[in-house]
Parts: structure tokens; sequence; C-alpha cells
């Protein structure tokens, strides 16, 4: 009797990733048309107006400060753009700009359609203006065409790129949605409200723009307490502290992840936030800033706040300028010796831009077509790191026409050969993720002098070259003397790791007082059985983790992240319409149409599975995974023409996997087609003499 052929099915990786996240739809839903509304005061917000009275030096700071003009109704006053019958055309878009009265309106043509929309409200004010257009189901969209203020022209933020209808990035797109991705920041008190069955919002705020209470909190307490002649303290409220200035700032400055539906200040930024680490799908490997970072996870890296530096400390806080009429080096010298400011320490012309503190230790990088930012983590130029890992550094920023190499000398020349320690020089060699990565890796997690964040980021790292050695430290992150970004981290990881999901430090991450923890260790725990001791906590938990997923539910990633829940809670279908409502909002994620594709098939819906899956080959022409499954699906249908031709694809695009080609065998022998199948066997034998796989045909061919 011949043995029985099985397909390999490798596991499948369901997307479950180790942090949290981070289109203009249409619906099947008949539903009334929801509008947002402004002004709505509640939860003790009372609206700048009621501050006026006491605080006139503030409120004439504030006053057409960023803050102020964050967002406006788009009348003569507020908007910046040339809206005189001027006509522009970029990216296969034309444009036409006009007034009518007062009002503005943009008539947009683009895929051989015209529209005209009007603009409701402005967004920000300098270096670059934006303005928002009113879309049906609450939705408010960010326009592509943007006003730069400086230059007075039309501009695209990212040019050079056609970017078609169904794309996430079309300004029509969920990626563009202000509802979403912008209104919490430039408004006083926002809530989104979001619809997740009808895929609408009724968002309301407070205040239009930033206003007193968007940094300070609600005023309604202070006020009754100051009328009735009490000490009011809240240091939220007065903002004096460190913490309280990063949790009140980095409420908006930062790029984060919300956990909850407020997002309000508060004295603990981990109960509501949790910033990003410093791992390279955001920065440099050194931990520059490279992508949109927003600043916060840059300073809390950096010596400034370690010596408890904040961010009123060069900023003022009510004209959102620099301190000392922009004057940067005074700024500095509030706290650095003067003989930083002389020649023998800079080796620039005095008065010169390469005499400035803030262009050797502050460089910076332009987001949004033309909005330069510095990097907040302040560090000395590093061009001989630049030599060694390709890594950007001061020098060469103004110095265009020289080498790394000629800066590296440079430095070496004036300073000597040796540089001061800094984290990158283990953050470095520990993000390439090699083989030699991981003492680099421990020795940043295991010393306590370095900052909580540049800890985390080296332990999200250690992730990826894990080996059984380093469970324990893992498992010693959890403990309660441990900093909760370091053991948030911690749980984060250990999910998908070979560690045991019982250790009594696991459970107690469910009482931990702060919120970013306990997340952390439900989403760890979410599918154990729940000892008795721990079953309150469990629950309260959970309804958090619910919270937090709610508060997501109309971001990509955060349908992802729902998707990821019910399928570990044993609820496929929710999983699958977690899963769908993402693709709807951006229908180009392959991971995501795999991860769909693979729950439908385990369903029996192996149509719906195949129809999912298909798109895959032309988002992703050289990705061997969709090709792959679409094999495996195909062969469950019998289809073996159709199975071979995909599983072909794959080994073409990835000549190294010997499952691929395993498969691809099974397939020719399940199809008759024995000669073309004995023929890649004994190819893929002599390529995979040890390949257990491939040696498990030998019995089947030397039957033959």
């Amino acid at each position: 009797m011949k043995n029985k052929l099985h397909l390999f099915l490798p596991f499948l990786f369901l997307y479950l990733g180790t942090s949290f996240f981070l289109l203009k739809c249409n619906t099947q839903k008949e539903h009334a048309e929801v509008q947002s509304h402004e002004e709505v005061f509640s939860e003790g917000y009372i609206g700048s107006k009621q501050c006026i009275s006491c605080h006139q030096e503030e409120t004439q700071k504030w006053q057409n400060s960023h803050h102020d003009l964050a967002m406006q109704k788009a009348t003569p006053k507020y908007v910046r753009g040339d809206f005189n019958n001027v006509r522009w055309e970029q990216d296969s878009m034309q444009y036409l700009f006009y007034q009518n009265d007062s009002s503005f309106f943009v008539k947009i043509t683009e895929e051989g359609k015209t529209t005209d929309y009007e603009v409701k409200y402005t967004f920000g004010w300098e270096p670059l203006q934006q303005y928002l257009i009113e879309f049906p189901n609450g939705k408010y969209q960010t326009l592509r065409a943007t006003w730069d203020t400086e230059l007075e022209k039309w501009f695209h933020q990212y040019p050079d790129s056609v970017i078609p209808s169904h794309d996430w990035l079309h300004w029509t797109g969920n990626a563009q949605n202000w509802n979403n991705m912008c209104a919490a920041c430039h408004s006083t008190n926002l809530h989104k409200n979001f619809d997740e069955e009808t895929d609408s919002y009724n968002t309301t705020f407070s205040e239009i723009n930033v206003a007193c209470e968007a940094c300070h909190g609600p005023g309604e307490e202070h006020v009754k307490a100051m009328n009735a002649g009490e000490e009011y303290k809240d240091d939220v409220w007065s903002i004096r502290s460190q913490e309280a200035q990063i949790s009140a700032c980095g409420t908006c400055h930062a790029r984060k992840t919300m956990i909850t539906n407020d997002n309000n200040p508060h004295p603990e930024y981990l109960d509501y936030f949790f910033p990003v680490l410093l791992t390279k799908d955001n920065y440099h490997p050194d931990g520059q800033i490279d992508n949109e970072d927003y600043v916060l996870s840059s300073f809390l890296s950096s010596k400034m706040y370690a010596e408890h530096v904040r961010c009123t400390s060069c900023h003022d806080p009510h004209t959102t300028k620099l301190k000392f009429n922009g004057d940067m080096t005074k700024v500095c010298l509030q706290c650095h010796s003067p003989k930083y400011t002389l020649e023998e320490h800079h080796f620039h012309e005095m008065g010169s831009e390469g005499a400035e503190c803030v262009n050797c230790h502050m460089d910076g990088k332009e987001y949004m077509g033309n909005d330069y930012r510095r990097d907040h983590s302040f560090r000395i130029p590093r061009p001989d790191q630049s030599v060694e890992y390709g890594t950007p550094n001061a020098c060469n920023k103004c110095h265009t026409d020289k080498s790394p190499t000629w800066a590296k000398e440079a430095v070496e020349k004036n300073f000597g050969k040796e540089r001061p320690y800094h984290f990158s020089d283990d953050l470095l060699p520990g993000s390439k993720l090699d083989e030699k990565s991981a003492p680099y890796l421990l020795k940043l997690i295991k010393d306590r002098t370095q900052n909580d964040i540049v800890r985390a980021t080296a332990l999200q790292y250690l992730y990826y070259v894990y080996e059984d050695k380093h469970a324990d430290v893992f498992i010693k992150a959890l403990e309660k003397e441990e900093t909760p970004l370091v053991r948030q981290a911690a749980y984060l990881n250990i999910l998908q790791l070979p560690i045991s999901k019982d250790l009594p430090q696991m459970w107690e991450g469910l009482n931990d007082s702060t919120r970013a923890i306990r997340l952390a260790s439900f989403r760890l725990l979410a599918d154990q059985n729940v000892p008795q001791t721990y079953q309150s906590a469990y629950n309260t938990a959970k309804a958090e983790y619910e919270e937090m997923l709610y508060a997501n539910a109309d971001m990509v990633n955060g349908q992802v992240q729902k998707g990821e829940y019910h399928l570990r809670m044993g609820e496929p279908q929710k999983a699958i319409k977690a899963y769908r409502f993402s693709l709807k909002m951006d229908s180009l994620q392959v991971p995501v149409r795999i991860n769909l594709a693979i729950l439908l098939s385990q369903e029996g819906q192996t149509y719906d599975a195949i129809e999912t899956l298909e798109p895959c080959q032309f988002i992703e022409k050289e990705n061997p995974l969709p090709m792959y499954y679409l094999g495996l699906l195909y062969s469950e249908l019998n289809d073996f023409g159709k199975a071979s031709f995909y599983i072909e694809k794959a080994a073409e695009l990835d000549q190294d996997n010997d499952s691929y080609m395993y498969n691809l065998i099974v397939i020719k022998m399940k199809g008759k087609e024995l000669e073309s199948a004995y023929r890649l066997y004994s190819e893929a034998l002599q390529k995979w003499p040890n390949s257990q796989r491939i040696n498990s045909l030998t019995p089947y061919f030397n039957q033959q």
C-alpha cells in the first residue's frame, strides 16, 4: 500500500505585531447623514473666553500663535492660499481655486472626473496651510493641494507621485481623513465619535483650535476654586513639572498610539498613550529622526531629558516660539557655559551658521514638503558612524560637497580620535539584527543609566535575534522594579517568544497601576486559562483593551488589531469582519489579505479566500507568499493546473525555499505529471540534500 501524500503547510503567522498601533468608503447600510458639530462644552470644559479676564498676558501671547491658528473656519481672515481663479496642475490633477463671495472653492479634475468642493476649514498657518473638505458621513478630508506660505505657491507635499483614488494615501482616503488623523491635535477636547457600523463620524470639540484647556485640561474646577478664594493644586493644570509637561505636550507632539478614547492631557502619559520606540521603522538605526516622529520619543532619548530639562526650558508655551525672541544661542546658554560659543569649540567663523549650537547638535529634516523640524535627541555629530553605518550627520548636512570620511577626519583633527560614548555606539551594531547584535543590545538593556526608551528599544530589537538564553532577560524585564516603558516592551514581545505564558510576573501585569502595562499584559494572556485570583483583574483589563480597540477602530491597523484579538478569542467571524473593514480602508495591504485568506480557508470559504488573494499578485509582484497560498488554495479545489502555476511563480521568486519546491512536486504528482515531478525532485535533492521535506518524497519515487 502506498503512503499518502500531504501538502506541507508551514506555520501560518497571522500578523501578530509586537507593538500597538500605530478611503472614502461607501457603506451598504442605509443611515441618516451625520454632521460634525462644534463648540460642545462638557466634562468640565468651559472655553478660553473664561480665562481671559485673569490671564490677559498669556492670552495676548497665545493669540495668533500656531496653536490659536491650528484650525479655523475658511474665511478671508484665515485663508492664506490664492483662490483668485488660479489654475494649477500637478501629478495628473488639475485644480481651479476660486471664490464665491466670502466662500472658497476648488474644482478638481482627476481620473477623468471633475468635481467642485467647498473649503470648510483652514489647517495650520505657516510654513504651509492645508484645507479641509466636507464629505458625507461626517467625514472631512485634507486637500492634497497645499499652500506654501513662504514661497506663496501651491504644491503637493509628496510630489512626482500619481496616487490613484483607491489608494489609502489618496486625499479622499483614510490616511488623509481629518477625523482620525489630524483632528485631536488641532482642536480642544475633541471626540471622534466614530460609528463602526455605519462608517461615520459625529465629531465634536469644545473649541476649534488649540486653546487653553487643550494643554491645561478642563478649567471648571480651577475657576470654582479661584472664585471661592481657594488654592487649586493640580500638576496637569499648572504644567510645572517635567513629567506634567511631557504628558501635556506629548499628547500631540509625539508619534504614539491612543490607548483610550481620551485625548486630553493627564498626569500619567502611559495611562493614555504609548510613544513609538526608536526602531528603524521610524528612526535611523542610531536613533536620529527619519520618518515624521513629532519630537517626544527623540527627546525621551536625550541627555536633556535625563537632566530634567522641560519643554518650557526652551519654548514659550503661549507664543509657541523659542524664548529670547528666537535667539537659539541664548536659549542654550541658560544652562551651558559660554565657552561653547567660542570658535575654539565649534571651529566655525563667529556669527556663521556653523557657529549656531543647534546646527551641530539639533540637526533636522523637512517634513510635509517644506516644514523643517529639528531632532530633539540633542547629540554630538558622529560622521565616524556615517562612514561605518551610513547614518546621517550634521556636518555633511551643511558641507554637502564633502564626504563623511572628510567630516570624520575634520572632527578627529579638531577633537581627537576618541568620541564620547553615546547609546548609538551600541544601538547601531545592535540594530543590524545579525549574529553579532545581541551583546550590544544586552549591554543597553542592563545599563540602568540609559534612558528608558533606549533600553526598551534594545529589548524590542532583542526579540528579532532571540535565543533561548535570552528568556531570563525578558522575564526579568517584567518585574515591578523595572520601568514602565521597558516592562511594556517585554510584555509585547513575549507574546511571540517560546517563553511560558503562565509565570506569576505575567499575571501580575493585569494589576499594574499603569494602563499601558495592563493592556500589554492582557494582550499576552488574552487566550490563556485565567487563575481565579486574577479573574477580576483580567475582566477589567479586557474592558480596557476593548476600549483601546474601539479608540482605534477607524484606523487601518486598528482593525488589524481587532482581527488578531477576535481570532485569539475564538471568534473567527468577528476577525473576518475586522480584516474586511481594514481592507475597505486600505485595499493594498498584502499581509492583511493573506491573513484574511487563511482565515476564510479555515472557515471553508475557499473561493472567497482566492478572491481575496488574487489582487496581491498585482500589488506586490515580487512577493512569493500570495502566489504560494493561491497555489495551496487551488490544490484544495483539485485544480492542479492553477495550483502548479502559482506555486511555480512562488518558487521562481524565492528559489531558496524548499517548502515551495516540495509542494510543487506534490501537486505535480497529484496532477499526474509524474515525469515533471520526478525531474523537479531530482533537482531539489541536489540543491537540498539534507532537506527533510524533499527526502520524505524518496519512498514515493522509489516505488515508481
